[in-house]
Formats: C-alpha cells, sequence, structure tokens
C-alpha cells in the first residue's frame, strides 16, 4: 500500500513519570500528571528507549524518518524505514537490551536499527519479511529469549483476525510460528508489554474485527511457552478497548496502559497499571487532555523514570510528577446533625487546596450518585436518611486519582422522634392495625 500524504495523521506524544505518589491522606508528595513536551520536531509515530545508550528513538512523519533524542534533544537521521509503504500506525517498535538493538514492525517487514554512540547515527539493518503479514499485530520483545512475539492481527487478505502466535529471532532472521493451543482468541490491534521482572508478555482487549468488531477486556500473558487468561483478583478491569499503548516501568514492576479506542466512541484517556494480579487505575479519563486521538506507542526511559506516549496530533507531551499537598478540609460544624422526620438537612464541606478541588460524598462509606459538590442536600429528612456520612475531597486537574487526597471528618445524621422503624411494634416491616393492636395491649401500663 503507498503512501497517501493526504491520510497522514500527525502525532501528539505525551510523557509520565513513573514516581510512587505520596497517595496516603494527610501527606504530601507528587501527583502524576500528563504534560506537553514541546521538543518534538515533527509528527512521531513510534517510539522506543535504547537503555544502552540512554537515548530515545522514534519513527516520524509519512516517511519514516528515525529521530533520536539525547539529554532532551531530538536529531533527525539520514535513515529511514519503509519509505514504500504506509507505515502500520498500531504496530510498534521493541527494543532488545541483549542485541543493542531496535525492530519495527510494520506491515509484516521486521526492520532493524541501532544507534552508534560513536558517531551519534542511527544504522539500518536488512529488512525481514513476515510470510504471514498481517496489520494490527500485538507486537513485542521476549528479551530473555533474545526475540520478538507477535501475536494475532488482520490479514492483508481482509480475512477476519487470527489468533497466531509468531516468534522472530533476529539472529536467524527466521519467523516460527509456535504452537499454543491455549491461546487467546482471535483479535486485532491488542495492546502489549513484556514484563522483564516476570519474564513474560501481558496483552489486554483488542478487536474482534477492527473498525466495527466489538472491543474486549480480558487480560492475557505469554510466559514463552503459552498463553494464560488471568482475570484480576479483585475483578477490577480497565473499560474494553483495542489501540491501548503498553510499556513496562522496571523501576517499580508494573506495566502501564493508556489510550485506546472503541468503534462508536472517541479515545480513552485513562492511565493503569498491571502488577501480574489487578489492574489499578492511576489516572481518569481527562488525563491526556482534550484530543480525540488514538494511541501510537508508550516508551519508558528508565534514566529519567518517564513514560513517552506517543498519540496522533502535531505535539508531543511528557507525563510527569507535579508537587501537591493533599487539600486541607476544615471540621464539620456541627459533627453530629439531630432532626425531626420532615425537617430540612444540608451538609457542608470546607476545602482549601493548590488546585481546583474535586467532591464526593459518602453515606456510610458508599459514594452517593450525584452528591460532587462541596454541598450535599439531603432534603426532607426520614429514617433512610440516618447515618455517617463524609466527603472525599481531591484535586480535579488530571492528577492520579490517590494523590492529594483527603477525606473529611464524619457527620452524623439522627432522626429523632416516632419512625416506621420504632412504629413497627410487631417487628414485620410493616405499621399497620397489628402494631396498634399491640400498642392496645400495652397501654396504661408501667414501662420497668
Amino acid at each position: 500500500m503507498k503512501i497517501n500524504p493526504g491520510h497522514f495523521v500527525p502525532i501528539v506524544a505525551w510523557a509520565f513519570t513513573a514516581i510512587t505518589p505520596g497517595a496516603a491522606t494527610g501527606q504530601c508528595g507528587e501527583c502524576l500528571q500528563w504534560t506537553q513536551d514541546p521538543t518534538a520536531l515533527e509528527a512521531m509515530l513510534l517510539g522506543v528507549y535504547d537503555p544502552n545508550h540512554d537515548v530515545l528513538m522514534t519513527v516520524a512523519g509519512p516517511a519514516g524518518r528515525i529521530y533520536v533524542q539525547s539529554n532532551g534533544v531530538w536529531s533527525a537521521q539520514s535513515v529511514f524505514i519503509n519509505t514504500t509503504y504506509v507505515i502500520d500506525f498500531w504496530q510498534k517498535v521493541v527494543y532488545l537490551e541483549s542485541r543493542q538493538t531496535a525492530f519495527s514492525y510494520l506491515v509484516g517487514s521486521v526492520d532493524s536499527f541501532s544507534y552508534s554512540p560513536e558517531t551519534q547515527t542511527v544504522v539500518l539493518g536488512d529488512p525481514a519479511d513476515n510470510p504471514q503479514a498481517q496489520f494490527g499485530s500485538s507486537v513485542s520483545e521476549f528479551e530473555s529469549r533474545g526475540s520478538i512475539i507477535i501475536f494475532g492481527g488482520d490479514p492483508l487478505s481482509q480475512q477476519p483476525p487470527i489468533d497466531t502466535t509468531i516468534e522472530f529471532d533476529p539472529a536467524q532472521d527466521t519467523y516460527t510460528v509456535l504452537d499454543t493451543p491455549d491461546a487467546p482468541s482471535p483479535r486485532g490491534y491488542a495492546g502489549t508489554a513484556y514484563d522483564g521482572v516476570r519474564q513474560r508478555i501481558v496483552l489486554f482487549g483488542g478487536s474482534t474485527d477492527f473498525p466495527s468488531g466489538a472491543v474486549l477486556d480480558d487480560t492475557w500473558e505469554f510466559d514463552g511457552a503459552n498463553w494464560v487468561e488471568v482475570p484480576p483478583v479483585d475483578g477490577i478491569r480497565p473499560p474494553a478497548r483495542s489501540h491501548a499503548a503498553m510499556a513496562f516501568d522496571s523501576s517499580r514492576g508494573v506495566v502501564v496502559m493508556t489510550g485506546g479506542r472503541t468503534p462508536d466512541a472517541p479515545y480513552w484517556k485513562d492511565t493503569w497499571e498491571w502488577d501480574g494480579s489487578t489492574w489499578t487505575q492511576r489516572l481518569p479519563g481527562s488525563s491526556t487532555g482534550t484530543l480525540n486521538v488514538p494511541s501510537y506507542a508508550l516508551a519508558f526511559d528508565k534514566s529519567s523514570g518517564e513514560f513517552k506516549h506517543f498519540l496522533a496530533s502535531p505535539f508531543l507531551f511528557t507525563l510527569g510528577g507535579v508537587a501537591a499537598n493533599p487539600p486541607s478540609v476544615d471540621p464539620p460544624a456541627p459533627p453530629l446533625v439531630q432532626r425531626m422526620p420532615g425537617e430540612i438537612v444540608l451538609l457542608n464541606v470546607s476545602a482549601q487546596g493548590d488546585y481546583p478541588l474535586a467532591y464526593q460524598w459518602r453515606k456510610d462509606g458508599v459514594p452517593i450518585p450525584g452528591a460532587t459538590v462541596a454541598n450535599h442536600l439531603l432534603g426532607a429528612v426520614y429514617e433512610g436518611h440516618e447515618g455517617r456520612y463524609d466527603c472525599v475531597v481531591r484535586y480535579n486537574t488530571g492528577l492520579d486519582f490517590d494523590c492529594g487526597r483527603t477525606i473529611s471528618d464524619p457527620i452524623y445524621v439522627d432522626v429523632l422522634g416516632p419512625s416506621c422503624r420504632t412504629m413497627d411494634l410487631d417487628r414485620n416491616g410493616e405499621v399497620d392495625l397489628r402494631d396498634f393492636s399491640v400498642f392496645q395491649a400495652q397501654f396504661g401500663r408501667s414501662c420497668p
């Protein structure tokens, strides 16, 4: 397929600092936040970090020019990847430390390129063509095997997606179809990353038939021999999606995932972490700004501790830490609210902080739908309103959920006087004539 410059989509790159924030209530620390990085020279499609030489490398522009970032400065190289064919935006560049070489999988062709610190240039290797080339394959390095794993994708013949697992051996320049009887269901455009600590590939989601097919929300791992589905132990998982960008944070031993899309909605902008058993959402859906753009690549810079996220818009972005003291919340006044049935009750919390605030009222620890402002009107109270109320106050700036969060002291609501519960004398769950009979039987007697 020839390049069509009229259909080229420029890219935004974001970066994310992989820090552990001061998440405990009442502690100060750094919060995670995506911020724009202005250093991009042109639209960057695919990116990877070279830990051997401490440089970032990216494939950019419709022609596939290679750029290198060293000490925060990008330099254009005189080599190009696959200038005859359109770069498959949904496949990526991976790096094998053992071979000190990056490999890009682009519409079935593996290109290799490596950085030379002596000349500060990139050397391009000979491409190796995959006889089972397809779009939308999930590609990841497998460092402990010194190879590249390619899963699934949409065949170039426009047939439905496949569930084949292929291993590319750069040393032998060969492709091998692996026997994986428990492979994920056929799909394309799933997110993948290699967990270097547990030495396995993590795969999430994908599309059953892009662009109109269903998207998936399952998590799989490949240990080099077979695939196994790994349902989160707590049942919490990211929303279903395809095209997610994933990379491994070697400093904390977690896989980070961001972005992605669904067939009938704009692109996801949230950020999640996988530790081998649970998914944790670190950033809300607004964390990558307001651009409705797809994810392209996510690369972890081991030197700076940052993630670089490449998106479809003409900018580069960096995700880093911002200092934040948690919001301060004044004690409630009064902490105990007693009212007769039918009286109006308005709960209020007073808070201050370094950034705009968001609120979530809770009753007995359970969030109250729609109660997301500083004042919460209970209205005319009855016995069902009795309980323990508090308010979770956090920053509303796209910061991660647990950083800079404070929970207010509780407010107890007590409804006085007769109530359904106290008037149900026979304890059958209803106030009826039988309760009146119980009252008559006891009327006039002295209480011990």
